[in-house]
């Protein structure tokens, strides 16, 4: 189907069209259209054709476009400066189109024999139809630089051009052909149409060793980019296009004998037709079909999706993946079978480069590094599966991960069993020891998984945390110390709010079912173990449960519990905490919101004890949603009663979609009964008042069926004793049935997501936005975080010195508190995504980090740093800058890119496999075009293309395009354009008067938060419809498409211009093409230096497109970024450490007056030169340090009558009114004395403020 696609689009903007037959098809067997090569039309070629029109070089008018299209290109440009330049080429003028095109490439010799035959077509018009008349010229001849007519006739000549230039021993080889046919130059309209020539084609054979490979003089100084350049030695560039793209015979799509794709009759109809009508003889064709060079207007190149599975060679050794199987492995002799044959084979393969590199004499450096890092990588392989073999809690460990990460892919496909890439089990390994040893020597080194996207880094890491909560569970118990295993052990943090969102409920998942495993009965224990097993414990992995949190901004989610509260209660509030929308293990609504038409909703109710009130309920639901009306109605109710519950299941469906005041509808009709549950909106919250001091709230699964509510016997552990509260062996006391709304028989779903309760329930593992950071100077709360607690109240939770007001009435009465140890501080520390730190915000978060790792350290503990992306150039220095540390890169390269053992490129003779993931990438250049008639014309065509595909297969892959755009800006203009002019294109031109532009879906920033998890789950279930034809035919989204967003079969993406950076285009092109072969279009704008340079190297770029990943900026220790949050990183610090001199953590700013502030000042200086790698620029950091300690010790000693403030909380209603040690602009207004200006709330504070008065 994807063949047939490209093709059609090849045929709509390229030409010529196909005689005209019906376009829908009745079956999936292939009809294969063929464009005509002497076509009659009734439409102007010119306005039709949007690429391969080369107009006379005479013509200079630019009128014959459309006058709205050219202004909206220019309005929409993303930089002024691309369009606004002081004077503009033919190439580069939006309003022309090109004159001439041309081809180049390197020379071995100064003038080569070249074969090249040169193909064009003019239409000629009679009466009111244009019709083709196609060309063809071959020659043989020795390049010279020149002039060669190919045609001239009385109305003017077509010429070649030949350019010769020296480049050392080597030449530039340059061919243009020139269109001189005659013409005004103010000719338009038909007269210029007629002088115009379409579909161009040069096709240029050349012996073997006559060319070379192109570098375009690519500046190799750093070690990196002379690996790099090595590895990819075999993926040469052998040409380049003028107003053109090119393709060379390896990689050339055209369908041959030996390979290929596509039909030649599609990409050279002209030379077809010249062999058919006799002009030009078989052998002439075939030399010239597949040439060594051509030309190409829509380029077309294929990247397959790598292999991740075990490598055939090495089957005689193939290792254990069953993750089922691997969590029962436990004698020694199992884990030599099981995992043995991982570290051989990777040894063999080691072996094997090695004899590769030998008679590499010439980069005996680079090779002579590769293997090194191979060799580390097996060293560390073989720590891990020794550690396991020696240590029986990290034995132990290492099946839990296993039987987490299995139960969450059996619960969700109870039918098959989750298997590891060997990857994923590889890097696990590689970093168990260094996870696990707190002195191990690779724990300060930052760990970097690079692996291509759609991989599965996530499950890779996933893993690491679930081996760490429990192996660190495990040592605290064995040390006698069970609440020092608990506390929030893994920090995992995000750039932006979708990808924070979504990995939140993934790892989500994970963690419910490390806790389902921690709770589970044994004979003579708490916790799943193998069977093998003989530990023993009350608690295997200890009483406290194991949880998650999500710490981001308010306008996600209320940082208090009371505004949470609220919004559960449907009151009034910023922000909504119910961001677990679906049950993770069961898929049952937790939160309804409004914008879904058809939903399951489970409330929960207590029994009334009689059965006429609930049948009244019920009765009244069908009355307010009657049956069939347009409104909507209830599809099916079940209502299951036990002692103290009842429950009602009901299945809902609205004709249009959920408006808020449905949701009013079904609160009247059960108004009789009394729900438990938050409101009807919230099927899956539960507040539970806990004591009349303080309300909080749980999640529990409503629907009875959840494996959450089935054979469990919930229990946690606290430090208080509770009257009659229960011991739980491990030194803790289990709380009674009246601190939960739900007791015993059912397991919460163990999530955090508002600020105080991340403060004070101190969840295991902490998911975050990294803008969150400057927090810390803000909210000395935040201290939890880092094991920083003193007290637990029975009330509030763990806290350090004192209970913020209004959080609990009596919090300090000591029959409500005890005394804690602290936790430890997180051990592992995970950054997705890293290719999005950089910027401003990447510099803020370097300057940051130093907070967080002093903050950790002052802990006792150092944390281990991994970090994951698919796109990343120039890591190294990344790296130093954000972490100080040296990195480790997994896997290592092999002796080429396409072969690391783990990840491997698929064989040649298979990247065309449409049953293979990866994708299909065509290019698109419409000169003299803005953006408006190219979309209309590529969309239009990709959606009637498919949708007359309806019986095919793989209709439902291709069925929603996603339209990929750089701006929000442009994203409305698109779908601006999708609901008129696009629409009205399908009725007119393709036959589909119905198509209904609201069946459309849009994913971006101003998306709303609770809308995004609805809209991915409904896309998500779209791949197993049973009605393709009813999915969503667009989504229209911008690059929050490119980090997170997982729906398998989408297969077709439309990038609406280059983005800026090869790195978005890999993550917004690679979330589509998982499942199947995809097809992802590039549309490159008209008069954008960027986008003509990528289409003139289409195939170039994509063949090394990694090795074209910009690097990342960062510069957290430039003077600007210092200046701007020096101050507060050292007050983040300060106010949140483990065993300060002084209490930071009040509100008092003249605390650094006090006797022993300075030595916390000096044991953070202490710790920041204790770093692996110091900034370059260490003395003037050291002093930029200082000196702001200084200008806050002398405020403070300056204002000795005056009260001094960490901040002053903002209100609009209220003027400033304290001096302040973190200020804003608003103090600074009020003339408040003020230690660090503009202080950051969020690390997105990056911009200068300035004050207006009105």
């Amino acid at each position: 189907m994807r063949r047939e696609l490209i093709s059609e689009m090849i045929m709509e903007v390229y030409g010529p069209r196909p005689k005209k037959t019906s376009d829908l098809l009745d079956s999936e067997e292939e009809i294969l259209k063929i464009p005509d090569p002497t076509e009659i039309v009734d439409y102007d070629p010119l306005r039709e054709y949007i690429t391969g029109a080369i107009i006379p070089a005479k013509c200079k008018n630019t009128f014959f476009m459309e006058e709205n299209d050219t202004k909206s290109e220019i309005s929409e440009s993303e930089s002024s400066d691309e369009i606004k330049m002081p004077s503009l080429g033919v190439e580069l003028d939006p309003k022309l189109r090109p004159q001439s095109f041309g081809i180049s490439f390197i020379s071995n010799s100064e003038n080569p024999e070249i074969e090249l035959c040169a193909t064009w077509a003019r239409y000629s018009k009679k009466g009111d139809k244009w019709i083709r008349k196609p060309e063809i010229i071959p020659i043989k001849t020795i390049f010279e630089p020149g002039t060669k007519q190919i045609y001239e006739e009385n109305d003017g000549n077509i010429s070649l051009h030949f350019k010769r230039l020296k480049r050392g021993n080597k030449y530039i080889l340059i061919i243009h052909m020139l269109n001189n046919l005659n013409s005004r130059p103010d000719c338009y309209g038909d007269e210029l149409t007629a002088c115009t020539i379409f579909q161009p084609s040069l096709r240029i054979n050349l012996k073997e060793d006559e060319f070379s490979n192109m570098d375009f003089g690519k500046i190799m100084d750093s070690e990196e980019d002379r690996t790099l350049n090595y590895l990819y030695r075999d993926k040469k560039v052998l040409a380049r296009g003028h107003m053109c793209s090119t393709v060379w015979k390896d990689i050339d799509p055209v369908k041959t004998m030996s390979g290929g794709y596509i039909e030649p009759e599609i990409l050279w109809i002209d030379g077809v037709h010249f062999k058919e009508t006799g002009k030009i003889d078989e052998e002439t064709y075939l030399k010239f079909m597949a040439p060594t060079l051509r030309t190409d207007f829509v380029p077309v190149f294929s990247i397959p999706a790598p292999l991740f599975d075990w490598p055939e060679e090495y089957n005689d050794l193939k290792p254990e993946l069953s993750a089922e199987k691997l969590s029962e492995m436990w004698d020694i002799n199992e884990i030599d079978s099981c995992l043995e044959p991982l570290k051989k084979s990777y040894g063999r393969w080691i072996t094997k480069n090695e004899s590769e590199f030998s008679n590499d004499n010439e980069n005996t450096d680079i090779v002579g590094k590769i293997i090194e890092n191979q060799k580390k990588c097996l060293e560390r392989l073989e720590t891990g599966i020794n550690l396991l073999k020696t240590d029986e809690n990290a034995r132990l460990a290492f099946c839990f991960a296993n039987k987490v990460i299995n139960l969450q892919y059996e619960w969700s496909s109870p039918a098959k069993e989750f298997k590891w890439r060997p990857f994923q089990l590889a890097f696990f390994l590689t970093n168990l020891e260094s996870v696990y040893n707190e002195n191990s020597k690779y724990r300060d080194m930052v760990d970097l998984m690079w692996v291509p996207t759609g991989g599965g880094k996530t499950e890779a890491y996933l893993a690491l945390i679930a081996f760490l909560i429990a192996s660190r569970r495990r040592k605290g118990i064995v040390d006698d110390e069970p609440t020092v295993g608990a506390g929030t052990s893994v920090l995992i943090r995000y750039t932006l709010r979708l990808l924070t969102i979504q990995q939140f409920r993934r790892t989500l998942k994970m963690v419910t079912l490390a806790e389902y495993l921690r709770i589970m009965e044994n004979s003579c224990s708490r916790g799943w173990k193998p069977k093998k097993c003989s530990i023993e414990s009350s608690w295997i992995y200890g009483s406290p449960k194991f949880s998650i949190g999500m710490w981001v901004g308010g306008a996600v989610t209320p940082n208090k519990i009371c505004d949470s509260i609220d919004a559960l209660e449907r009151k009034n509030s910023n922000g909504d905490p119910a961001q677990v929308t679906t049950c993770p293990i069961c898929g049952t609504p937790l939160a309804v919101n409004k914008g879904v038409s058809e939903f399951k909703l489970v409330l929960t109710f207590k029994n009334p004890n009689n059965d006429g009130v609930v049948d009244n309920s019920i009765s009244k639901l069908n009355k307010y949603l009657i049956p069939n009306s347009k409104d909507g109605f209830v599809k099916k109710i079940s209502k299951i009663t036990d002692e103290n519950f009842v429950i009602l299941d009901m299945d809902l469906y609205f004709q249009d979609e959920l408006k808020e005041e449905d949701f009013g509808k079904i609160r009247k009709a059960v108004s009789g009964m009394e729900l438990l549950c938050s409101d009807v909106s919230r099927p899956g919250y539960f507040i539970n008042g806990g004591t009349k001091n303080r309300k909080d709230f749980e999640i529990y699964c409503p629907n009875p069926g959840c494996n959450l509510n089935n054979n469990v016997d919930f229990k946690e552990g606290v430090p208080y004793n509770f009257e009659n509260s229960e011991t739980s062996g491990d030194g803790l006391y289990m709380p009674g049935a009246d601190r939960y709304a739900f007791y015993g028989n059912r397991m919460p779903i163990p999530a955090y997501t508002v600020d105080d309760q991340v403060y004070h329930r101190c969840p295991t593992v902490l998911v975050c936005t990294v803008d969150k950071f400057a927090q810390l100077a803000f909210e000395p709360r935040s201290a939890a975080i880092f094991g920083n607690v003193k007290n637990y109240s029975v009330d509030y939770g763990y806290y350090r010195s004192e209970v913020p007001k209004n959080s609990a009435k009596n919090w300090n009465n000591p029959k409500n508190n005890v005394e804690v140890d602290p936790f430890r501080p997180p051990e592992l520390i995970i950054q997705d995504e890293l290719h999005l730190i950089e910027g401003p915000i990447g510099s803020m978060y370097g300057l940051y980090e130093n907070a967080i790792d002093s903050l950790i350290k002052s802990g006792n503990i150092m944390p281990k740093y991994i970090v994951s992306t698919a796109t990343i150039k120039n890591a190294d220095y990344q790296i130093k800058q954000l972490y100080s540390r040296n990195y480790f890169q997994f896997p290592p390269y092999g002796s080429t890119i396409d072969d690391s053992f783990f990840v491997r490129s698929l064989d040649k003779k298979y990247i065309w496999n449409e049953d293979k993931a990866g994708r299909v990438y065509l290019g698109i250049y419409a000169p003299s075009m803005g953006p408006h008639t190219p979309n209309i014309r590529i969309v239009s065509r990709l959606i009637s293309s498919v949708n007359f595909r309806k019986n095919y297969q793989k209709y439902i892959n291709f069925k929603t395009l996603v339209w990929y755009f750089n701006a929000i800006r442009e994203l409305g203009s698109g779908r601006a354009l999708y609901r008129e002019d696009i629409i009205e294109h399908l009725k007119n031109s393709f036959n589909m008067p119905n198509w209904e532009p609201e069946n459309s879906v849009e994913l971006s920033s101003i998306t709303d938060s609770l809308e995004i998890p609805t809209l991915l789950t409904g896309l998500e279930n779209e791949g197993n419809s049973s009605c393709p034809s009813e999915n969503k035919d667009v989504m229209f989204t911008t690059s929050m498409f490119g980090t997170g967003v997982d729906i398998s079969h989408l297969s077709t993406i439309l990038v609406g211009g280059q983005p800026k950076t090869t790195s978005q285009y890999i993550q917004a092109t690679g979330r589509v093409g998982r499942s199947v072969g995809g097809l992802s279009l590039v549309f490159l704008r008209a008069g954008r230096p960027r986008d003509l340079s990528h289409y003139e190297l289409f195939p170039a770029y994509h063949q090394r497109i990694y090795l074209d990943v910009e690097p990342c900026s960062v510069s957290p220790y430039s003077k600007g970024c210092m200046d701007k949050a020096m101050g507060p990183v050292l007050v983040s610090y300060l106010r949140n450490k483990h065993n300060s001199h002084v209490e930071w953590d009040g509100t008092d700013g003249k605390v650094i007056l006090k006797n022993g502030a300075e030595d916390d000042y000096e044991e953070f200086i202490s710790c920041l030169s204790s770093k692996t790698i110091k900034p370059e620029n260490w003395s003037e950091f050291e002093n930029h340090i200082k000196s702001q300690w200084e200008t806050w010790h002398n405020y403070a000693e300056g204002l000795s009558k005056e009260e001094l403030v960490f901040n002053e909380k903002y209100n609009p209603k209220k003027s400033p009114e304290k001096n302040v040690v973190l200020g804003t602009s608003a103090h600074e207004y009020k003339g408040k004395k003020i230690v660090f200006k503009k202080a950051p709330y969020s690390l997105r504070d990056v911009e200068e403020s300035i004050i207006l008065g009105v």
